[in-house]
């Protein structure tokens, strides 16, 4: 009777011992877990800085003052990305200076004219690409925007409104020729199943399914039939030194352009 007893305690004894384990656990799990995140907190982290080429667009278009005297190009540009929260890289494949010095004092003027004020005095631009912005040269930079890939599917969608997604999405000047209209070409539906395909390829074949080209002139994609395009292209009077008018497919001089630029190190 004593020992049946004594294994009756015993068993208690245990439970009661592991009960006590567990409360332990449980208070030093709770002790060490990380505070929750307020609600909103990440959301305002991802916010932080420009995640979209609309974004930035937008930012671009804020007027801003810039007083730089003798500081480094790349510094400036550091600051001015962190001032206005945008990922801007500088191209060091250009053959600059290793250390070109900015000097420049403009006031109350939007951000992409102050922008473009700086870096014409190095022969350099800045262009959209992706979630960033990138300064280097002009026809490296038009290299870098036509090799971004897109995923295009779509169904019946009206022409003028493909183009327009791809203008706001891909932060791209583009005008449609305004007799278009009077053909009705605009309305035209699109059909259209790609993925993971060059920008240059989709914008070509998407005005190839209503017998349009497009073409670039300068900073301005314009999007008009074949013959138009080629009395453009021949005719470029406002600048004879220049070939400004050439269609897309020519625009690409190397095809292996790396749209990824890595800081210099």
């Amino acid at each position: 009777m004593s020992d049946f007893r004594h294994m009756r305690i015993f068993r208690h004894m245990r439970n009661l011992v592991g009960v006590i384990i567990i409360c332990v656990g449980v208070s030093w799990l709770s002790a060490t877990a990380p505070a929750p995140v307020p609600k909103g907190k990440e959301v305002k982290a991802k916010l932080a800085e420009a995640t979209s080429s609309e974004e930035i667009q937008k930012t671009l278009n804020k007027s801003v003052s810039l007083e730089y005297t003798n500081q480094e190009l790349e510094n400036v540009l550091n600051l001015i990305g962190k001032d206005h929260k945008m990922k801007i890289m500088l191209d060091h494949s250009q053959g600059l200076p290793d250390s070109p010095m900015v000097d420049i004092s403009v006031k109350n003027v939007p951000l992409r004219d102050g922008l473009r004020s700086m870096l014409r005095q190095f022969g350099l631009a800045y262009f959209i690409v992706g979630n960033r912005l990138i300064v280097t040269s002009e026809e490296r930079g038009w290299g870098l925007v036509f090799q971004q890939t897109v995923n295009l599917h779509l169904k019946g969608e009206p022409f003028e409104k493909v183009i327009d997604d791809l203008r706001k999405n891909h932060a791209l000047n583009i005008l449609i020729d305004p007799r278009l209209k009077k053909k009705n070409i605009l309305e035209m539906p699109i059909t259209f199943d790609a993925s993971d395909i060059y920008l240059e390829t989709a914008l070509r074949l998407l005005c190839d399914q209503v017998d349009m080209v497009p073409i670039r002139m300068g900073n301005l994609i314009y999007i008009t039939d074949e013959a138009r395009a080629t009395k453009l292209k021949k005719n470029d009077w406002l600048d004879p030194n220049r070939s400004n008018s050439i269609l897309i497919s020519e625009s690409l001089r190397n095809p292996s352009l790396d749209v990824g630029i890595e800081p210099k190190k």
